[in-house]
């Protein structure tokens, strides 16, 4: 079994934990679709060459999308981001006012490592709460 490296992110409903139990039934011989791919733990533990992954949250998307585009970019910017309180309900805030781009990627990296078990909860407004 090939379990090079573990997911980047936790989230809660991650199948991390069983992934060992179920990756022996699975075929990653053939494409790879994964429809909600939360912490994606098949495909990176696998590293499927022929994979789709999808989601309906756009904000987890576009984080694999950053990280894949420029991982450096993301990593610097989330590796310099103060860990404390004040700082965390700080990022919170300017994660939800950005569109999108490495920024928001590392962001998100940043309030997903240190917030409540990797829960992405948004309200009625769309924001991470």
């Amino acid at each position: 079994m090939n379990n090079k490296k573990g997911s980047l992110i936790k989230w809660a409903g991650s199948k991390a934990r069983s992934a060992n139990q179920i990756i022996p039934y699975l075929n990653f011989d053939c494409q790879y679709i994964e429809p909600f791919c939360g912490s994606a733990t098949f495909f990176f533990r696998m590293q499927p060459a022929d994979s789709h992954l999808n989601d309906t949250n756009p904000a987890l998307i576009s984080f694999y999308e950053e990280v894949a585009a420029d991982p450096l970019l993301v990593w610097t910017y989330y590796s310099s981001i103060d860990v404390d309180e004040a700082t965390y309900y700080l990022k919170r805030r300017e994660f939800n006012e950005l569109e999108g781009g490495a920024t928001k990627a590392a962001l998100f990296l940043y309030l997903n490592h240190y917030g409540f078990n990797g829960l992405f909860r948004t309200n009625l407004k769309g924001e991470l709460n």
